[in-house]
């Protein structure tokens, strides 16, 4: 606990307001986002090859930031 105190990226952390803390520190949205791709890439049928699901993931990516 001492080391992470004595990190000073901590400091810039503790600045931002509590609701905001709560999100960076969170993985949530990343674990939702991870999920709904698999769920849209498991069924492979749907991608006729590994080019067009490449470009189904990076459409998905530029969605969602």
């Amino acid at each position: 606990m001492v080391k992470l105190l004595l990190n000073p990226a901590i400091l810039t952390f503790f600045n931002f307001p509590p609701s905001i803390r709560r999100t960076i520190y969170s993985t949530n949205l990343i674990e939702d986002f991870n999920k709904q791709l698999k769920k849209y890439t498991k069924r492979k049928e749907q991608f006729p090859n590994e080019e067009s699901l490449e470009r189904f993931l990076v459409s998905q990516f530029n969605n969602y930031t």
